[in-house]
């Protein structure tokens, strides 16, 4: 019996490191299909109001109430998720999972769950189904990517509500009886849809990732061309010749359609002495972790490289230099807070972080904003060490190298 229960708890821990190494990517699936749904949904919804509204004009007043209700319901629809899909747009566009993600999906299922609960007790009124409600859950069980625990919390409290919200307009109890059954078989189909989609998915990442993890580690192991010439050789982040190129095209692009651009400097602190004290095998791995946290902590669509022997420069697209000031604090602090581990030796370690950026509609090369960061690198080094600090970009003329 302990046997089976350690096998179980074994099962449970190797699903949920799964789930948890796919939960971001699965996060940003949701944001697309929330964007989808939004263009879907708040039309529909402005149509079936509208269709209520006028549909039983000049009727008995209780119809007209009803009917009224039932488009005021559709109308509240249509406009929650406008604002839903119109925040998922903004999560996309900065191209990495966010606290925020994980709030508009959560909303946009108990919204969509709470309005059909709703819709479908007005419509005990003068009707027996609960068609609202049965359509919404499934839409919820198939659009949205849940992990089970979050489907299971979902739909039971879903169906709790149904449960008493129904007997404030239906009175027959036999009738009762049938939309509580029938609300609790469309729960427990939901949640399995919801079960098998999110199994689906869940299985069709992992195997991208682990197909990603395996071409990059053919190609390193190959010592590929593109490799060689593009990246760093100790911690295969891109070297200072590529993150040149790549940000004289993004500075390009930000004048083409105009947003802002910002760079955050990264200066080990006292590096020489950790060479010294640990040897250098030991400083290579400081490298290499300092690499991984830079590149493990920034969107995908930013550029981490190496520009020197322990320093590191990383590009924000679309990043304004307040949020790349906060974003710098906080590599700051996983640094800090994230010793080396080598062999049985951990080396603490600390950084300096010089944050630079060009406003949107504002003209600025590479060199300059290099240079800016670089002299913000500088205070920071020349301030104690181990924080962050800013400097504004001075246009002037410069060569457009790093």
């Amino acid at each position: 019996m302990s046997e089976y229960i350690d096998r179980c708890q074994a099962w449970f821990q190797t699903t949920q490191a799964e789930y948890e190494s796919v939960a971001d990517e699965a996060l940003m699936l949701n944001m697309h299909r929330l964007r989808w749904m939004a263009f879907v949904v708040a039309p529909l919804g402005l149509v079936l109001g509208g269709g209520y509204w006028l549909s039983t004009t000049g009727g008995p007043p209780h119809e007209v109430a009803w009917s009224h209700a039932h488009a005021w319901a559709d109308f509240s629809m249509a406009g929650v998720m406008v604002l839903l899909g119109l925040g998922a747009h903004q999560v996309l566009k900065q191209g990495r999972a966010t606290p925020m993600a994980r709030v508009l999906i959560v909303l946009a299922i108990a919204w969509t769950l709470g309005i059909t609960i709703v819709i479908a007790t007005i419509d005990q009124l003068f009707l027996s189904d609960i068609t609202p409600f049965l359509f919404g859950s499934i839409t919820i069980g198939a659009v949205p990517l849940m992990r089970p625990r979050l489907a299971l919390f979902m739909f039971l409290g879903a169906y709790g509500l149904l449960y008493y919200a129904l007997a404030l307009t239906q009175q027959d109890p036999v009738l009762l009886h049938i939309g509580r059954v029938t609300g609790l078989a469309a729960v427990f189909l939901s949640f399995g849809v919801s079960v098998v989609l999110w199994r689906q998915v869940s299985a069709n990442l992992l195997r991208n990732k682990a197909l990603r993890d395996s071409n990059a580690a053919l190609a390193a192991k190959q010592g590929h061309p593109n490799v060689r010439v593009q990246h760093d050789g100790l911690t295969g982040l891109y070297n200072r010749w590529t993150f040149t190129r790549l940000a004289e095209n993004e500075l390009a692009r930000a004048r083409r359609y105009p947003c802002d651009t910002s760079v955050i400097m990264v200066d080990i602190d006292f590096f020489r002495k950790i060479n010294d004290v640990h040897g250098h095998p030991a400083g290579d791995a400081v490298l290499k972790h300092v690499a991984d946290v830079l590149s493990s902590s920034v969107r995908r669509t930013d550029v981490v490289a190496r520009v020197g022997g322990e320093e590191f420069i990383v590009m924000l697209r679309q990043t304004p230099v307040e949020a790349a000031v906060m974003l710098a604090e906080k590599l700051r602090i996983r640094v800090q807070d994230s010793p080396t581990q080598v062999g049985g030796l951990q080396i603490p370690m600390t950084a300096s972080f010089g944050v630079a950026g060009i406003a949107a509609g504002q003209s600025g090369t590479v060199g300059e904003l290099y240079t800016a960061a670089d002299s913000a690198l500088y205070d920071a080094k020349h301030q104690g060490r181990n924080r962050v600090m800013v400097c504004a970009v001075a246009h002037q003329p410069s060569a457009d190298t790093v």
